[in-house]
């Protein structure tokens, strides 16, 4: 697997990564070439304004985000993972058990009574442009520091399974985090995910195991990483299957991890070609179409040897 790493440039309007794409990149019947890749983590829906223009002041804030630049991927952020920003039936939407006044959560209501979502409204920006447009899933999203009916952050499916949380060695008391060793929370994201694949027009998902890089008890994730690369080629075997129900090409699976060996076993993340998980699965290009590294969990003192010594 080849992957470029440069320090993500934090810009105007979100973050974008270079990155290069597996050993399918190379395939004949590939003819793209590498990628530059947005990110935008909804922002555009934290400033879009409470008034009737809503969808117009978004797509005018989406193709301000993708024409400045060579822009080939743009992926958006879908759910987290269990709160979602788009319109689900699976999962639970942003700001519908606690409204409050959260911006992003006014959006969604706005659009929801437009008849449309933040994926459709990237979908009809990207689309005509011929950008790929990928749902992105945070694994671990642990910006709520308790698990509490009135925080719209905590997910009503981790309120209801309060045994699913992480057990931390140290018997802390204040983690919100789901440890994916329990079949029933990796079923529940699996479901997510599957929504999204079949029933949008996107071009792939993307993992980002650095937000917030909690999957398993901190002293279990080496010995646990096979569940994860279980769970990812079970969402691999779900894309090809939503491609086909779609009668489309191949579906993207990308994955961000952390930016070094080091960093991805003290973030329980098992890292693609790291020989504990399986150099022959993780590397492959039936498995994983594109691999990030970002700095996001340690800027400082971090090792960041590439991919390729892990093979």
């Amino acid at each position: 697997m080849r992957t470029l790493t440069l320090v993500p440039l934090i810009l105007w309007l979100g973050f974008v990564n270079c990155c290069a794409v597996s050993a399918e990149d190379s395939h004949p019947s590939n003819k793209r070439p590498r990628r530059l890749m947005f990110t935008d983590d909804t922002q555009c829906m934290r400033e879009a304004p409470a008034t009737s223009d809503q969808q117009e002041f978004v797509r005018q804030f989406l193709l301000n985000e993708v024409t400045h630049f060579s822009v080939g991927t743009f992926c958006m952020l879908a759910a987290m993972p269990d709160m979602c920003f788009y319109d689900t039936k699976v999962g639970e939407v942003f700001g519908d058990r606690v409204p409050g006044t959260r911006p992003r959560a006014a959006t969604i209501r706005a659009f929801r009574e437009q008849g449309t979502d933040i994926i459709k409204l990237a979908t009809s920006v990207m689309r005509p442009r011929d950008i790929e447009l990928i749902a992105k899933i945070r694994m671990s999203d642990t910006h709520h520091k308790r698990l509490a009916p009135d925080d719209p952050r905590s997910p009503q499916f981790a309120l209801d399974h309060p045994e699913f949380v992480i057990r931390q060695p140290d018997g802390r008391q204040n983690e919100t985090a789901l440890d994916y060793s329990h079949p029933e929370v990796r079923a529940h994201r699996l479901a997510i995910m599957r929504e999204l694949a079949e029933e949008y027009e996107i071009d792939g998902i993307e993992l980002n195991s650095i937000r917030c890089a909690k999957h398993f008890p901190r002293n279990q994730g080496y010995e646990k990483a096979p569940i994860m690369t279980a769970f990812v080629s079970e969402i691999r075997q779900m894309l090809d299957g939503a491609a086909r129900k779609r009668n489309r090409g191949r579906l993207v699976l990308g994955v961000r991890v952390p930016e070094g060996l080091r960093e991805c076993w003290l973030a329980w993340t098992p890292r693609p070609g790291c020989r504990r998980v399986g150099s022959t699965i993780w590397s492959s290009p039936h498995l994983m179409s594109v691999t990030r590294k970002s700095p996001f969990t340690s800027l400082l003192g971090s090792s960041t040897e590439p991919v390729a010594t892990c093979l």
